[in-house]
């Protein structure tokens, strides 16, 4: 990445903008919990069955193994990533049309790496 891409000399941050990025950092972290939840999923349908939460035998895992819906998963997972990008973009769009100066360029930076 160029060292250039978004240089802003001597910008220092407003309290606008520190609070913006604290939503931001808040919603990484929630995307981030929600990834490791949806990660968890597959096995815990496919070792304990989707219809009790009792064992399964090692056939019946493996069946289901074999025809848990890979493609969704994947998508699901995907979407994560895609919302989470979608909700910075809009955090620093909306912080964008807040601000002036060298925080107004800081954010179109923002939204621009987020879109």
């Amino acid at each position: 990445m160029d060292k250039g891409f978004c240089h802003i000399e001597g910008y220092e941050p407003s309290s606008l903008t520190l609070s913006v990025l604290d939503d931001i950092e808040r919603v990484s972290r929630l995307s981030k919990v929600l990834e490791f939840g949806l990660a968890g999923t597959p096995l815990f349908q496919i070792f304990a069955g989707r219809s009790s939460y009792s064992g399964t035998g090692v056939l019946s895992a493996g069946w289901n193994a074999t025809t848990y819906d890979w493609k969704l998963f994947q998508s699901a997972l995907s979407s994560v990533s895609r919302l989470r990008k979608g909700m910075i973009y809009k955090h620093a769009s909306m912080a964008y049309l807040r601000s002036i100066g060298k925080d107004k360029k800081f954010w179109r930076c923002v939204a621009n790496a987020a879109s």
